[in-house]
């Protein structure tokens, strides 16, 4: 079976806070090298809130060397991430590595699980200790594709805000390229983009109760760039509006690839 180790850090309120904001980092690597994420920290633990630091597999505080992970490749399908990686390897942060995720002793277990269980379990460990009665999610890049995976399987997560994080292929068109999880794994070629967004909003009665709040940048040099995201922006307003969902996109002008705090704290 494969190993696969994850940190985190928790930022706990004064008060021992009942409301929790949970953060996933994006490729960029560690938090706190972000001013936004500082900012933003120190706010919500100002007002109650324990704060939940996750980054990305491989990402940040979570980089391994091949001594402390193994990772069994597909062997039926022979293929490596990229040509500067050999297995075994010294170090990666190249998270294409788990698409070619296979493991004999567990055949059902798919590339996506692995991705994503290691915050998912830290997520519901701390959750499962702490009577929360508010619990949301902040996602970054590509830490906003996992929070809405996290919202789609952990109902009790009200709210969230995805920032440069998610993007239907069909709205990039002339990008052939993109994470593997974001395009390629197995629940989006057997499923659709809007699955994931409507069964985030979804809550533990089965009601669309729970709220999504996506935001793009103008000046985003990654995948999710204008003019395609300004066309995402309207789309995803149009459906919250004629669906009566509680879902909402901003489209910030003459900003690059970063959270825009002014947006979050007043829609958040």
């Amino acid at each position: 079976m494969s190993i696969l180790i994850l940190e985190y850090y928790i930022n706990q309120s004064r008060g021992g806070g009942k409301k929790i904001i949970i953060y996933n980092q994006g490729h960029n690597g560690g938090s706190y090298k972000n001013e936004y994420f500082l900012k933003l920290k120190s706010k919500y633990i100002s007002e109650g809130y324990d704060v939940l630091n996750l980054n990305m597999p491989l990402r940040g505080m979570n980089f391994l060397i091949n001594k402390y992970t193994s990772l069994p490749v597909n062997p039926y399908k022979n293929i490596l991430p990229s040509e500067d990686i050999n297995y075994p390897f010294l170090g990666t942060d190249n998270h294409q590595l788990f698409r070619y995720f296979y493991d004999k002793n567990f055949p059902n277990k798919k590339p996506l699980s692995i991705f994503l269980s290691g915050n998912y379990y830290l997520i519901k460990n701390i959750l499962s200790l702490n009577n929360y009665n508010e619990i949301k999610i902040i996602g970054h890049s590509g830490g906003g594709l996992q929070a809405i995976y996290y919202m789609f399987l952990i109902p009790e997560i009200s709210k969230g805000y995805i920032s440069s994080g998610f993007f239907t292929k069909t709205h990039r068109l002339d990008n052939t390229g993109g994470d593997w999880e974001h395009y390629y794994s197995n629940f989006i070629m057997n499923n659709n983009y809007f699955d994931l967004i409507y069964g985030s909003l979804i809550d533990e009665s089965g009601k669309f109760n729970r709220e999504l709040i996506f935001q793009f940048n103008n000046l985003d040099p990654s995948c999710c760039g204008y003019p395609y995201s300004k066309n995402f922006v309207n789309l995803l307003n149009n459906l919250g509006k004629d669906l009566n969902l509680n879902l909402s996109a901003y489209f910030i002008e003459k900003d690059f690839h970063k959270i825009h705090l002014n947006t979050l704290y007043e829609n958040f």
